[in-house]
């Protein structure tokens, strides 16, 4: 992939034909299925959304705060990320093409590195135009986290632990 961001041209033309298979093909090519480097169970997390350059300018500048950027560029949507081989959140037009909603339940928590950390990045997508679902604030003796919903309603948190 050239400089990590953009498909080699055969993958974008299998996308034009099968977007399902070619997916597959994507993720198999940047070994993310097989060989992450600093993670055990999870390789990605992915979002919704109903418009995806909104999404993508909202995560770049608040996950830009973390060291993130988009590491891959599938059309219908990115993963962000600090490195490959690493963990990363995606964002993505729904595959079925229907209305991206947010679940009811379902939340991505991501880790902050410090309280303080947690209390500016929780601003951060506040001032990003993210909804507040919990202030910032000890939730239990060495679990501290701030809550919000993203552009689209989806529920993520900044944490740290200790």
């Amino acid at each position: 992939m050239a400089g990590g961001r953009h498909p080699p041209e055969w993958l974008i033309n299998r996308l034009m034909n099968d977007p399902r298979r070619a997916f597959g093909a994507l993720l198999e090519s940047v070994s993310l299925l097989n060989h992450h480097e600093d993670c055990d169970m999870i390789g990605y997390s992915m979002i919704g959304t109903n418009n995806l350059e909104q999404a993508k300018a909202f995560y770049t500048a608040l996950l830009g705060e973390m060291g993130a950027s988009v590491l891959m560029d599938v059309g219908r949507g990115a993963f962000f990320g600090v490195k490959m081989g690493q963990p990363m959140l995606g964002v993505a037009i729904p595959y079925n093409k229907e209305a991206a909603v947010a679940g009811n339940g379902n939340m991505i928590a991501l880790v902050a590195g410090s309280r303080d950390n947690v209390d500016k990045l929780y601003a951060k997508a506040i001032s990003l135009g993210a909804t507040d679902e919990g202030a910032p604030g000890e939730r239990m003796p060495g679990f501290y986290a701030g809550y919000f919903r993203d552009l689209d309603g989806n529920k993520l948190a900044f944490f740290h632990m200790g």
